[in-house]
């Protein structure tokens, strides 16, 4: 692979037919070459105390919260301050009773910047905490109805709304009101099979609902303030780029534009992708959208090799049109997940290693 730039078209654009209507679909793929020259990146590891196994990171404008794996009892989550280096405190009290969580899948901030909140995927539950407060339980708590159970991936959509991704049909996104009603229901996952070449000379006949949604599962996040949002792939590399306020997306592949091998298996009656586990390679891992833009966290890397993997990690940012912007290449530290300053244009991330702690990366 190479970082060469060439002046090739960004999109390979062509129509397919969707279905007995036969409605155009567009195609849009990119690769490496369409990206802007890559401007690489040192990141200095820093020594917070107290981080054992990170798994989410995110930065409410003053702090960085990071969350640990589930297999930590108490103590799940982080509050830092960057600015000044300082372990501010901690939060979350595992378990199921009342402000308890078992997991953090999400970290999200809304409006208030004392408060964020967490997504436990375990309970469909999501959290909020306090940062001033000392307690370490959660100040409030709502879970997703329970007719919605196949909800997976999760984000807040607004103050009083979330956006997920179905896996019980072939609906993609659905977006609900913390009362339980349906405000938005849009999109197909049948779109991904359409003109794709599938592994085992599998044809998209041959693929239900259940296992299309698992093989194009990924990271879905947002900004409740523009209404625009992500969907990253993670084993295959593609990304939705979602206008929730006109329930609208548009699909981007790349930068390989291909579906990993797999067979067909079943869980409880469903298809499920099987997969050769000592080589797939996780494509995107984390996303963050803002203001103008959003970037990317490309691994490319199998996760039992990752440590030792010569392949460096890669942030892309796009325009909120599929416009690439930067391509920024991570030259000494591999990272798990990421967040983003605005202001002060700073990339935080979990680093990949014997003592993960938080990483800081300046341009």
């Amino acid at each position: 692979m190479s970082d060469k730039k060439y002046f090739g078209p960004l999109f390979l654009v062509f129509s397919v037919l969707l279905s007995c209507k036969q409605q155009p679909v567009e195609r849009h793929v990119f690769k490496f070459e369409d990206l802007p020259e890559p401007v690489f990146l040192q990141g200095e590891k820093q020594d917070y105390p107290g981080i054992t196994f990170p798994s989410k990171i995110h930065f409410t404008g003053d702090y960085l919260i990071v969350s640990e794996r589930k297999t930590v009892k108490n103590d799940k989550i982080h509050i830092l301050d960057p600015k000044n280096k300082k372990y501010v405190s901690s939060k979350g009290v595992d378990g199921i009773g009342p402000s308890e969580i078992t997991q953090v899948e999400q970290i999200e901030s809304l409006q208030d910047p004392d408060e964020f909140w967490t997504y436990d995927l375990e309970q469909l539950l999501f959290s909020k905490f306090k940062i001033s407060d000392p307690t370490k339980l959660a100040h409030e708590q709502i879970r997703i109805k329970e007719s919605v159970v196949f909800m997976t991936k999760s984000t807040w959509a607004s103050p009083r709304s979330m956006l997920g991704n179905m896996v019980d049909g072939w609906t993609k996104y659905i977006e609900l009101s913390v009362s339980g009603d349906t405000l938005a229901y849009f999109g197909n996952w049948k779109e991904h099979l359409i003109g794709r070449k599938l592994p085992e000379g599998l044809k998209p006949s041959s693929i239900d609902a259940n296992l299309a949604s698992n093989l194009h599962r990924g990271v879905l996040k947002g900004n409740i303030h523009n209404r625009k949002f992500v969907l990253a792939g993670s084993t295959v590399d593609y990304f939705d780029i979602i206008d929730l306020e006109n329930q609208s997306y548009k699909t981007i592949y790349g930068p390989f534009d291909q579906i990993p091998e797999f067979t067909i298996t079943y869980s409880m009656g469903y298809q499920m992708p099987g997969f050769n586990l000592t080589e797939l390679k996780t494509q995107y891992l984390d996303v963050f959208v803002g203001k103008e833009s959003f970037f990317l966290l490309h691994s490319n890397k199998n996760f039992r090799k990752w440590i030792d993997s010569p392949e460096p990690d890669r942030i892309f940012e796009f325009s909120f049109e599929g416009k690439p912007l930067s391509h920024f290449v991570l030259v000494n530290h591999k990272l798990s997940a990421f967040t983003f300053d605005e202001s002060s244009r700073k990339f935080y991330g979990l680093s990949v290693d014997e003592n993960p702690n938080v990483v800081e990366f300046h341009y």
